[in-house]
């Protein structure tokens, strides 16, 4: 979404309209947030009406409302992104217009007074942060209005993102947080391990599968963070189930071809040797797991 607002990603029509949008506007959190829900509202002097970013934005929306312009009215089927948001692509657009980067090292460790409300703009100390005053009043203004927007400068995935298009420079913070900006440890071992040519593999993707909930809270059978709902859980071992009785099914039919009666002897003599068949040579595992 960062890319995209800032017109170095996404539909490649819009990315000219997405890279100058906003860009002559005064850093004033007020009058940009009118522009976005005032009673003369133009959101299109902030933003692009783009609906390709409406499939990233219900996802983005679902897991966290505060990145929604709707915030706590429960529609996720908006375009709209919060209005500190977009205020952070104006301040961002701007300095890059200008050939001028962020310094996030000195900025972060301004953290504590941008999240003081006691602490004025003009007390912060600007030097080693590459921003102008007005620019930490803006940015000041916007941590203000919604706090927890401090946790996504901070993320290791969006500082990777904001080096990458050029808006913050390199320093020992970037660096850390580029480092850490890798999905390694939540890593399916299925995927990484060589594929057998003959396999059929099926991924579901909780963070785009309503059956999910996100959980902030540390839960060692979900490291990712993202639990299965009970629903979800029981539909996938009746999955499982069917799965492995199909197969058995057809795994007898080829091995002994002629049909015995279901409640015989020899039939469940054939079921213990095709399940003891099937446990040693297929890899059947939770789809729950991570």
């Amino acid at each position: 979404m960062v890319q995209v607002t800032l017109g170095k990603a996404g539909n490649p029509k819009l990315r000219e309209d997405w890279s100058d949008r906003g860009l002559n506007l005064p850093l004033d959190y007020g009058a940009i947030s009118d522009m976005m829900q005032g009673p003369e509202k133009d959101p299109r002097r902030v933003m692009v009406l783009d609906n390709s970013i409406l499939g990233l934005s219900q996802v983005l929306y679902h897991y966290d409302e505060k990145l929604n312009l709707f915030k706590g009215e429960g529609i996720h089927n908006s375009l709209f992104p919060s209005t500190e948001l977009l205020s952070i692509r104006v301040m961002l657009l701007q300095k890059m217009d200008r050939g001028e980067k962020v310094g996030m090292a000195e900025l972060m460790d301004k953290r504590a007074q941008l999240l003081d409300p006691h602490v004025r703009a003009d007390e912060i100390d600007l030097e080693g942060t590459n921003l102008h005053f007005s620019e930490m009043k803006f940015l000041k203004d916007i941590i203000q209005s919604e706090p927890s927007f401090m946790a996504y400068l901070e993320h290791p995935f969006i500082v990777d993102t904001f080096y990458r298009i050029g808006a913050v420079s390199m320093d020992s913070y970037v660096r850390e947080k580029i480092q850490s900006a890798r999905y390694r440890d939540s890593g399916f071992e299925q995927v990484r391990e060589r594929p057998d040519k003959k396999s059929v593999r099926v991924a579901v993707l909780p963070s785009v599968v309503k059956s999910f909930a996100y959980q902030s809270i540390d839960i060692d059978a979900y490291p990712s963070g993202f639990m299965p709902e009970e629903t979800y859980v029981e539909a996938t071992k009746t999955f499982e189930k069917t799965m492995i009785g199909l197969l058995q099914k057809l795994i007898i039919a080829q091995m002994f071809g002629d049909a015995v009666s279901e409640d015989s002897d020899e039939q469940k003599r054939r079921n213990a040797l095709v399940k003891e068949f099937i446990e040693a040579h297929l890899d059947v595992r939770s789809m729950n797991q991570r």
